[in-house]
């Protein structure tokens, strides 16, 4: 089984322990375990601690109990990160956080739409692509905005896991693959 069937498994799980209008705990839940999920990736400790099999469940579950205390995250979240630690899946962290986050946005009926662009956008612009996206998706709109200084013009959005590449070089490059067909 690919770990990202068994990540949205336990991000499911999660997800029904919370009532479904209950966004501010999801919303919680989301950024508590993104938050334990990028400090595992930046300390090396906390990174030794998730893999290395020399460290007991216990001497895991301690550290969990203590940076739950000392940053008061949720019980849900809590019992995540236990529930990962008890069935040796801690390391996979990261990915449940993603597949928790994926999983909150269908419940909520949110989608995420990433803009890259060469220049900050402006806001009748960004509010435009915005208004465009939630009619064709009818789902609210999460953006999240880039900015990649080698782009010429134009915008890359993406939403959903499709990739729409208004920009010049995506143009020139289709361009391109036409003239050489």
């Amino acid at each position: 089984m690919s770990q990202s069937t068994i990540a949205r498994r336990y991000a499911r799980a999660a997800i029904k322990t919370i009532a479904p209008d209950d966004q501010g705990t999801i919303d919680r839940v989301k950024d508590e375990l993104s938050a334990f999920s990028s400090a595992v990736a930046a300390s090396s400790e906390l990174s030794a601690l998730t893999k290395n099999p020399s460290f007991s469940r216990e001497d895991r579950e301690g550290v969990i109990k203590a940076l739950v205390s000392e940053y008061k995250m949720s019980d849900v979240t809590e019992r995540v990160l236990l529930l990962l630690n008890t069935k040796g899946r801690l390391e996979h962290v990261g990915e449940v956080a993603t597949a928790f986050v994926k999983e909150a946005d269908q419940l909520m009926k949110r989608v995420r739409l990433k803009i890259t662009s060469a220049k900050k956008l402006d806001d009748a612009v960004l509010a435009n692509v915005v208004k465009e996206v939630k009619a064709k998706t009818g789902r609210e709109v999460v953006v999240e905005t880039d900015i990649d200084e080698n782009l010429v013009a134009g915008l890359k959005t993406e939403v959903g896991g499709e990739v729409l590449d208004g920009t010049l070089e995506g143009r020139l490059n289709r361009l391109e693959r036409s003239l050489l067909k």
